[in-house]
């Protein structure tokens, strides 16, 4: 199906747009059923495959964060202090807190001369959202920007990261109402179709050496900048090419918000699960790249082991299973 831009507004009520994405079953009897809206494009905008209305629109949230950092390396500020692959990873990333997380948001700010109080996210440098916030700060100091209300939406540095954003998913700003995220930053609303097309031009340009392709590097190579767990994974999909081993590469945001790019293919996916469960996340999106032919059965049941959520009691013992619907 052809689809080269959003559609009319569908309304908005999350659950207009839904469908059934997953459910949880207990000896094979329906225990919780997920609903939401997904859909896989490609960089030109054509969707591979969709799940109920992919027009639907839903808060960014950390979703956004390899965009965001995109902008402070395209602008110079990365390279003026010195920042490295961690650093970069920490920014694109949302962690748990750790000490490590801490000391190395404690780092990059420090590499612009700036100290832990000039965060305005609400737990400090332990604040999951600390390296986000702090490749903000890197950025106004190189620019010369003020720092001290850099969450304000209309700063110029949020505009900045506004329109790189709107560039890369194809939307007017305009038609992204803005709302206040979890760590106090601006966040905007669109459609999981373009969130989907802007991790696929992230995709695209990841195939080639740039400074998309440098932050996906550094994702992989610091998989505990995020929270511990890799954003990049090594399932092969068919017919990938590039600087990158066969990987997808993801970032997921609050309340069931899930992104995928592939390298090298130019592909881009989004979830929106409207209860706020990350369960489906990797049911969704195995079953989405099976479907639209990019993974071998060997490869999602590979996925379907490592990644898929387990349904277990609390002494470890299974107790039920995840099933998508689709």
């Amino acid at each position: 199906m052809e689809m080269t831009g959003p559609a009319e507004d569908s309304g908005h009520r999350l659950q207009d747009g839904a469908a059934c994405v997953a459910t949880v079953t207990r000896n094979g009897e329906s225990d919780l059923v997920h609903s939401g809206f997904a859909c896989l494009v490609d960089a030109a905008g054509k969707c591979l495959w969709s799940l109920g209305d992919p027009h639907s629109k839903a808060f960014f949230r950390s979703s956004a964060k390899p965009m965001q950092a995109l902008a402070m390396v395209e602008c110079g500020a990365a390279d003026a202090v010195g920042l490295d692959a961690a650093d970069l990873a920490l920014i694109c990333g949302s962690h748990n807190g750790a000490p490590v997380h801490a000391e190395r948001a404690r780092i990059v700010l420090a590499k612009s001369g700036l100290g832990p109080e000039a965060l305005r996210c609400g737990d400090g440098l332990a604040d999951q959202c600390s390296g986000k916030h702090a490749g903000m700060l890197t950025a106004c100091r190189h620019l010369k920007l003020p720092t001290d209300a850099y969450l304000d939406a209309e700063h110029p540095w949020q505009r900045r990261m506004r329109d790189v954003i709107c560039e890369y998913c194809g939307v007017d700003a305009g038609d992204c109402p803005t709302a206040v995220d979890g760590c106090s930053a601006p966040t905007l609303s669109l459609p999981v179709y373009n969130m989907a097309l802007g991790f696929a031009r992230l995709g695209r340009a990841a195939g080639t050496r740039g400074p998309v392709e440098r932050l996906f590097r550094a994702m992989a190579e610091n998989p505990h900048g995020h929270t511990g767990e890799p954003d990049m994974r090594p399932f092969p999909a068919e017919g990938h090419s590039g600087p990158f081993p066969a990987a997808i590469i993801t970032k997921g945001g609050a309340n069931g918000l899930h992104c995928a790019a592939i390298p090298g293919l130019g592909l881009g996916f989004a979830l929106k699960v409207i209860d706020g469960s990350a369960a489906p996340r990797w049911p969704v999106l195995t079953r989405a790249l099976r479907v639209a032919g990019l993974i071998s059965e060997a490869t999602a049941a590979a996925m379907r082991s490592a990644l898929w959520p387990r349904i277990d009691t609390r002494r470890g013992e299974p107790a039920g299973e995840i099933r998508v619907e689709f």
